[in-house]
């Protein structure tokens, strides 16, 4: 599981970001991810070691882009809290 904060539900009024990335690493993924919305992804270098996520490209929300990330690894995120 992949503990996200400042991620509440999926709403219209959600920023969009740009984003550009190669299917890579799922770590490498989630810290650019993090990066560019402004998130803190809490999670264990023993639980995404191994994984890859798919390439991450367009405009997107963060949740859509977390979700994207995830797809296929057999994880999921979960909100912490919104700051």
């Amino acid at each position: 599981m992949i503990l996200a904060s400042c991620l509440g539900p999926a709403a219209a009024a959600e920023p969009t970001y740009e984003f550009d990335l190669p299917a890579q690493p799922l770590a490498t993924t989630l810290d650019s991810l993090a990066n560019t919305a402004g998130l803190k992804l809490l999670y264990s270098d023993d639980t995404v070691q191994g994984r890859q996520s798919p390439a991450l490209r367009g405009r997107l929300t963060a949740h859509e882009a977390l979700k994207k990330a995830l797809a296929g690894s057999g994880l999921t995120a979960e909100s912490v809290g919104n700051a």
